[in-house]
């Protein structure tokens, strides 16, 4: 999820994420990922 959001949204958002990058080894987006809540809002 953390690589396809940075896909999209590097250029808005890429100074939050430090050196990481959407061509970043998965081991590095692994480390960061506890840092980076996800979640879904639904409509009831």
């Amino acid at each position: 999820m953390l690589r396809e959001y940075l896909r999209r949204w590097a250029w808005e958002v890429g100074f939050f994420f430090e050196d990481v990058t959407a061509d970043s080894p998965e081991s590095r987006l692994q480390e960061i990922a506890p840092g980076f809540p996800v979640f879904r809002i639904t409509a009831g």
